[in-house]
């Protein structure tokens, strides 16, 4: 299992900023700058050609949704 899954499966901890059904955003434990945001699946996937379009088609939209709430920040 990688770190990702752990964190999705909520067995380590992290700083969850989002979280549904099909997808967990967290802050990065090493940010390259403030308020760098991981969005994941919450079901391993080896690269980004093996996720399914309903989930990678929803994590943009999420992506789109939490950039817009940092830039209000």
């Amino acid at each position: 299992m990688c770190i990702f899954c752990d964190i999705a499966k909520h067995t380590l901890d992290a700083n969850i900023v989002y979280e549904d059904n099909l997808i967990i955003a967290f802050l990065d434990s090493n940010p390259i700058n403030e308020g760098h945001i991981l969005i994941v699946p919450k079901e391993h996937y080896l690269d980004v050609d093996e996720m399914p379009d309903e989930i990678l088609s929803h994590l943009m939209i999420i992506s789109k949704k939490i950039v817009s709430a940092l830039k209000e920040i």
